[in-house]
């Protein structure tokens, strides 16, 4: 599960709005609705009246979003979205675009899972929380969705 935190783009409004919770919660225990983004912020509909300092419980993808759309909406990669990446790298091994992606000189090649991990738990090379700590963890289970595949 990715480290609960406060999204950097709040940090820049004068009081909190929204602070990120990563636990799991039950389905019938969520109130809010991710619906989409509003001028580059996360738009959540009350799934029914929450009371004024409540905690708005959302499921991040709803299981039906891969890696590369977790990274996209909320900024962080999800362990439980792995199938999904494998099916994902499945379809685009496939595609007319396939060597760039798992051919020699790909950019997943340039390092490997072993690097990736060992970046991932130097904090001093690569900020636990940081976009570049996203951006390798991203790159990470991609690599183990090739894996997965039998192409890398």
């Amino acid at each position: 599960m990715p480290a609960c935190r406060e999204h950097p783009c709040l940090a820049q409004r004068s009081a909190p709005l929204l602070t990120l919770s990563c636990d799991p919660v039950a389905r019938d225990q969520w109130n809010g609705i991710p619906s989409g983004r509003v001028g580059g912020n996360l738009k959540i509909i009350a799934a029914r009246d929450i009371r004024r300092g409540e905690q708005v419980t959302i499921q991040y993808g709803a299981g039906m979003l891969s890696n590369d759309r977790m990274v996209a909406e909320y900024g962080f990669v999800d362990a439980a979205a792995a199938e999904l990446d494998v099916q994902m790298l499945r379809r685009a091994a496939r595609g007319p675009d396939a060597q760039s992606l798992v051919g020699p000189g790909a950019p997943l090649r340039a390092t490997s899972v072993a690097d990736d991990q060992a970046l991932l738990k130097d904090a001093s090379a690569c900020l636990p929380g940081s976009r570049m700590a996203t951006a390798v963890a991203f790159r990470l289970a991609l690599k183990k969705a090739l894996a997965a595949v039998g192409k890398l």
